[in-house]
């Protein structure tokens, strides 16, 4: 698959699932701490989503050898990969997804 229709069928597959979900939920509507911590399960989704891309694209440009793979799928693998995939499981990590449910479970039990 060459890289334009690659990057034809991840648009298609996106605005697909943009028209599946419905984000105007009744529960995005809640603006307490659940409602919030559903909002942060539905971005750590896409964030998933967005990591199966990347390593979609890291295998195809593995696939193509030389340059391709060391610096697209190298740069893939060494910087975006492992931002999301800290962003979605740290719960260390300031600014993750588990950081941020762990502060807001925390400030419901002192609140």
């Amino acid at each position: 698959m060459g890289f334009e229709s690659m990057r034809d069928a991840i648009s298609q597959d996106i605005r697909k699932r943009i028209k599946e979900e419905d984000r105007t939920s009744d529960a995005t509507d809640t603006e307490d701490a659940e409602g919030l911590k559903f909002l942060l399960h539905t971005l750590s989704q896409e964030l998933e989503t967005a990591l199966e891309t990347a390593q979609r694209v890291s295998e195809v440009a593995g696939n193509l050898g030389g340059e391709m793979e060391r610096v697209v799928a190298g740069q893939l693998e060494t910087y975006l990969m492992s931002t999301l995939e800290s962003l979605i499981t740290d719960e260390h990590q300031a600014g993750s997804i588990p950081f941020l449910v762990k502060f807001i479970n925390e400030e419901a039990e002192q609140g």
